[in-house]
């Protein structure tokens, strides 16, 4: 029998699989050959065993589990299903994290497409080792994180400084008013250095937002507000950005304001703050050399507008669809790309809108829309009631700081109230097992008894005389205690209250406690 066709067959055969074989050991990327409807690794080439560190024979042995390190949800089953996908016709691509033999944890880039092999549907994968990339990545990242912190840090001393500037100034101004028996014009000097220490609790804690540190920014702090008060106070405090980055850059930028006040909206005015901060630093990162930043609210039917708009490098029209979406920047590193996210996802919560209106080369336009309010400018909420001149409690106040206590103290017994200190905890006890009080007001940090404990210790005494506890206020520092509903309970704490609080808001909210043990069922 004539067999030279066959083997001539054989050999181009034979010739051609070396041919696959070579080029498939000589590709840089590691290659996997998986089974599409198991998932199961059918053949790889040498550079997987170079990156894995296991034998081939190992590897076909294997599944998946055994070749990754799994981590933030992206498990072994996602990975089968983006198999199957790339079976279906659809290419996958997405980083991973792989487990060596030796226990190193890698990230890789993984390319699934479907490929036919001997006449058989495969699934190829090719993978590529990308931790030094990765690497490089978070290293720059940080780099970028600590710049910003000392940019932020250098923009926030600017604006303490200011504010202390203002209340030191003030006072000095305000004894030398005194002194010249100019009690009005005194009075008026002290009235600013209080709204500057108010701004200064303000800066606090939208900083402390920023920062995550407060959990507390929830349904029961929205109120009615006006949005153009909210407003001109961001783009005051942007000036600590524009003034450190775009004037180090050489950027020269202005900002123009067009603002109509009494436009009242509900809800939080913290966020919408930091919404308008975002847009703001938007549209200053958007300006190449110079340029002007033009803010204007007005209000339109039913709606409280905001608008920002800059002169800057506008937005492509293929990037504008893309500009609210979470993660999504033109800017790099140096950028989370959550800036407009975070305003969109604000402003909808709010019942609002966002929009953009962009032409590259020209200008952008951001434009916010909110519901005015249905409650008209004069409501204030049931916290912000201000005491009666008839109103006379009996305070507790429980604070270690000394200077701080005294200051209490002579503020709310020139309001007429009667007023016991103690500066612990321990103090505090001594005082109630011989006097009755209307009302307690205790600080969060104290050294060996904190303001928790206290609370739970007033409580239980009250608990084993039968008797009802008065209100308890825990006045603290720190933010995001007011959400811990939980401790609040379980201490017997009533309200949680930061400073620093105005005297008479503090009277008004222990005369509003004061009138709801008394009129309701004791607690």
């Amino acid at each position: 029998m004539d067999i030279t066709e066959r083997t001539l067959s054989e050999n181009a055969l034979r010739q051609s699989e070396e041919n696959y074989r070579a080029i498939f050991n000589a590709v840089e990327d590691a290659i996997f050959v998986h089974d599409p409807d198991t998932g199961e690794i059918l053949d790889v080439n040498e550079r997987v065993t170079e990156i894995w560190g296991h034998k081939k024979e190992e590897i076909l042995n294997m599944d998946l589990s055994g070749l990754s390190a799994e981590y933030e949800g992206f498990t072994t089953e996602r990975a089968l299903k983006a198999i199957h996908r790339a079976a279906q016709g659809e290419p996958q691509a997405f980083d991973w994290r792989a487990k060596t033999q030796d226990g190193r944890v890698i990230w890789i880039d993984v390319h699934l497409r479907r490929v036919t092999l001997n006449g058989h549907e495969r699934v190829l994968a090719l993978v590529r080792d990308i931790t030094d990339r990765k690497n490089a990545e978070e290293l720059l990242l940080q780099a970028e994180i600590l710049n910003a912190v000392a940019e932020l840090a250098t923009g926030v001393s600017h604006n303490f400084n200011n504010v202390l500037q203002k209340i030191l100034a003030g006072t000095q101004s305000a004894i030398l008013k005194i002194d010249q028996a100019e009690l009005s014009m005194a009075r008026s000097i002290l009235r600013e250095i209080a709204e500057n220490a108010k701004f200064g609790s303000e800066t606090v804690k939208r900083l402390q937002s920023f920062a995550q540190l407060r959990s507390d920014v929830a349904s029961e702090t929205a109120k009615v507000f006006d949005l153009s008060m909210t407003v001109k106070d961001a783009a005051e405090m942007s000036e600590l950005f524009w003034r450190t980055l775009a004037v180090k850059n050489g950027v020269s930028v202005s900002i123009e304001t067009d603002l109509s006040y009494d436009l009242m909206v509900h809800g939080v005015s913290n966020d919408i703050f930091e919404v308008t901060l975002n847009l703001l630093r938007n549209a200053i990162e958007s300006i190449s050399f110079s340029g002007v930043i033009r803010i204007r609210t007005y209000a339109l039917e039913n709606q409280a507008i905001l608008e920002v708009k800059d002169n800057g490098v506008g937005i492509t029209p293929e990037n504008l669809p893309r500009i609210f979406d979470p993660f999504f920047t033109t800017k790099g590193l140096q950028s989370t790309g959550m800036g407009l996210a975070s305003a969109y996802g604000i402003v909808t919560s709010h019942g609002g809108s966002i929009s953009v209106d962009s032409e590259v080369g020209v200008a952008s336009t951001f434009t916010v829309a909110l519901p005015l309010a249905k409650i008209q400018r004069g409501h204030v909420s049931p916290t912000e009631i201000s005491p009666s001149a008839e109103t006379c409690l009996r305070f507790l106040i429980i604070d270690d700081d000394e200077v701080l206590l005294s200051l209490f103290e002579e503020a709310l017994i020139s309001t007429g109230q009667h007023v016991r200190v103690a500066s612990s905890g321990h103090e505090a006890f001594a005082l109630l097992g011989k006097e009755d009080f209307d009302v307690i007001t205790c600080d969060l940090g104290m050294p060996h008894m904190n303001g928790w404990e206290v609370g739970r210790r007033i409580r239980h005494l009250f608990e084993r005389k039968s008797k009802n506890k008065p209100p308890i206020i825990l006045l603290t520092g720190w933010g995001g205690q007011t959400s811990e509903r939980e401790k609040m309970v379980e201490s017997g704490i009533d309200i949680v209250v930061e400073k620093p609080v105005d005297i008479t808001e503090l009277i008004g909210i222990c005369a509003r406690l004061v009138s709801q043990y008394r009129s309701g069922p004791g607690k």
